[in-house]
């Protein structure tokens, strides 16, 4: 007590005054030394009380995908901001060439075309007029086609007629993942002379309906085929999954879209984080006639032109995959011209080729050519001897128009690039 009685006797007055001062300042650096320690502390064990919670709703349901109903935090309105360049996207673990980061112009008109010389020739009137150049062809190939000298005919045509190639592959009734020689495939793909820098691939097409899978539904193999593709093909190829029916809902010979990304994902998690781009199928329903202004009932955004958005929201909400590269690779409208011969569509429902070609010219302008994630569009098809197709034709069988080519003609383009 004496020892502590004799401190105090030291103390002047002008102690306390320093004391006074200098103890808010010590409390303030406190305060901003740990309160990040305190704010880390109370989010690690925030995160571990979800991940538990998360564990224990997924082990309720052993064997099933649960997807519980999470109400998000409103975000406020953001003020307007000027439109921002196109940042790089379909940076998967494929490694595909990063589409935006070339930082050339893009000629985003295209057509499918059946693989003859002639008719690529002819594509290239529309894809490349107006002011554009390096427009885009999608030509199909038979993942057993190893006709090397045939697809560099193709390849030398399309390099001179200045149109980027995208290969749709077709499975050709194979179905086993085991089985699919995507290494022979991807070694003929590597020994030609492609026209552009970037070599793009959708593997298969419409594997949600029977018609194109071995007459099954089998989203589990079709996620293993892509996932081998992936694989094999690697950093030297811009890899997209095949493009859906997304207007098909689940019956006998469909599986709805969304319930075959799921499984697919299910089967080989994480699969569209490695993929590059999406490839789309946006048809106009009902029968390949409607209009995205005037959708009938229990239609909606999934039955329509612009289906890619509502496919990129299932991408980005079920996988949490951000916006990617967009490609167009089938669409159209069915006109009544041409299409006199074939019995599988009523010829009182078509449209004339004239109302054909101005929900064309909306689609264009008004959807797709100022949309930036929209890459390509190769409308199905440029030109066809099946008395089912020629309706969605653009060239007639005697090498005149229809009233959609003229109107594709008149639009003014980009002058493009191949690098």
């Amino acid at each position: 007590m004496q020892k502590i009685s004799s401190i105090f006797k030291r103390i002047y007055p002008w102690h306390y005054v320093v004391i006074v001062i200098a103890l808010p300042i010590v409390v303030s650096f406190a305060i901003i030394l740990f309160k990040p320690l305190f704010l880390a502390k109370m989010a690690y064990f925030q995160n571990k009380s979800a991940v538990v919670l998360a564990d224990q709703v997924a082990d309720s349901q052993p064997g099933t995908l649960v997807i519980p109903n999470v109400t998000p935090t409103p975000e406020p309105t953001p003020s307007p901001t000027p439109t921002p360049t196109p940042k790089p996207m379909g940076s998967g673990s494929a490694k595909g060439q990063v589409f935006y980061g070339r930082g050339t112009p893009n000629n985003k008109f295209g057509m499918y075309v059946h693989n003859i010389v002639d008719d690529i020739k002819a594509s290239a009137k529309l894809i490349n007029s107006n002011g554009g150049d390096w427009g885009y062809i999608l030509l199909t190939m038979d993942i057993t086609d190893r006709n090397k000298s045939s697809w560099q005919d193709m390849f030398g045509v399309a390099s001179k007629n200045h149109l980027i190639p995208i290969v749709q592959l077709f499975n050709n009734g194979k179905c086993d993942p085991k089985k699919m020689e995507f290494d022979d495939l991807a070694k003929m793909l590597n020994s030609l002379k492609w026209p552009s820098k970037y070599r793009y691939i959708s593997v298969f097409n419409e594997v949600n309906a029977k018609d194109y899978w071995c007459e099954k539904i089998a989203p589990a193999e079709y996620a293993q085929a892509l996932d081998k593709a992936i694989k094999v093909f690697g950093d030297k190829y811009f890899i997209m999954p095949a493009a859906f029916n997304s207007s098909a809902r689940t019956q006998d010979r469909y599986l709805s879209e969304d319930a075959y990304l799921i499984a697919m994902n299910k089967a080989v998690p994480g699969i569209f984080t490695k993929i590059d781009g999406w490839a789309t199928h946006s048809y106009p329903h009902p029968d390949f006639s409607g209009d995205i202004n005037n959708l009938p009932a229990n239609y909606g955004t999934r039955d329509t032109i612009n289906n890619y958005t509502w496919e990129l929201s299932l991408l980005k909400n079920n996988f949490g995959v951000g916006a990617l590269p967009v490609f167009i690779t089938e669409t159209g409208w069915l006109h009544r011209e041409g299409q006199e011969k074939c019995k599988q569509y009523s010829q009182a429902g078509l449209l004339s080729s004239a109302t054909t070609s101005a929900r064309f010219k909306d689609a264009y302008i008004n959807y797709w050519l100022s949309d930036p994630r929209v890459v390509a569009i190769t409308p199905f098809i440029f030109k066809s001897e099946d008395p089912c197709a020629e309706g969605f034709a653009w060239q007639k069988k005697d090498g005149s128009w229809y009233p959609q080519a003229e109107m594709l003609m008149a639009i003014p383009k980009t002058a493009g690039s191949s690098n």
